[in-house]
């Protein structure tokens, strides 16, 4: 599934954020990735969806070497995703609705079956209120459906997804959380960045933690102190 061989990553700044990572991700593992801000975690994750590329090493993902993928393979690659981002780039323009049935419609799926799919997802995640509205007129947290809703509806097999939590309550991010174990036990494997520890110690345990620390993973759990650090380099 996700495989990481002596990979690191350096910006041209020289700011050093992995160094020398070998990981493994089977198909199907829930995959909490933890550390403190400037730690590497959005860089992680850009690299398994291809926004950026490793300075040295392997990465591969469901078979495809990230480092080779040219620009015009990109959209065929990450149609096969689920990501989430932390500002849910939700299309303003378009209702939530359409946010929504947008994924399906790049795919060029049939009317009917956006339509079918598309209720279906509403229903799931909670926005039956509101499903003609604007993204400016929702909450954060129904907000943050309508991204998660548009990253799930094509089942992808990898669901990637950045502090999905970072500014909700603690109800909402329970259900956020729900949705994705949810998404998890049909099959989709699943990596969330989070700094949100309250959540890890209430989800299943048997899903795998990994904390990055000074470049390098750290298996299992860790002592998470809160730290204000500067972002890491876009």
């Amino acid at each position: 599934m996700i495989w990481f061989f002596q990979v690191s990553k350096a910006y041209s700044s020289g700011q050093n954020i992995l160094h020398q990572i070998d990981l493994h991700v089977k198909r199907g593992e829930f995959v909490y990735l933890t550390g403190s801000s400037g730690a590497g975690k959005t860089t992680f994750l850009k690299m398994l969806y291809a926004e950026t590329k490793p300075s040295e090493g392997e990465v591969i993902v469901g078979g495809v070497d990230i480092g080779k993928l040219k620009r015009k393979q990109l959209p065929y690659f990450r149609r096969k995703l689920g990501i989430v981002f932390q500002d849910f780039k939700l299309l303003p323009r378009r209702s939530v609705y359409e946010n929504i049935a947008f994924t399906l419609e790049v795919l060029g799926r049939p009317k009917y079956e956006i339509r079918e799919r598309v209720e279906e997802m509403i229903e799931e995640v909670g926005l039956q209120h509101c499903a003609h509205r604007l993204p400016a007129l929702l909450s954060g947290g129904e907000q943050q459906r309508v991204a998660i809703a548009r990253a799930m509806i094509h089942e992808p097999w990898l669901i990637l997804a950045d502090e999905p939590t970072g500014n909700l309550d603690p109800t909402i991010s329970n259900e956020i959380f729900g949705l994705f174990e949810k998404a998890n036990r049909r099959g989709a494997t699943l990596v969330i960045a989070t700094h949100d520890r309250q959540i890890l110690q209430q989800r299943d345990p048997s899903h795998r933690h990994l904390h990055l620390d000074k470049g390098g993973f750290v298996e299992g759990d860790v002592e998470m102190v809160p730290e204000v650090e500067p972002k890491e380099s876009p």
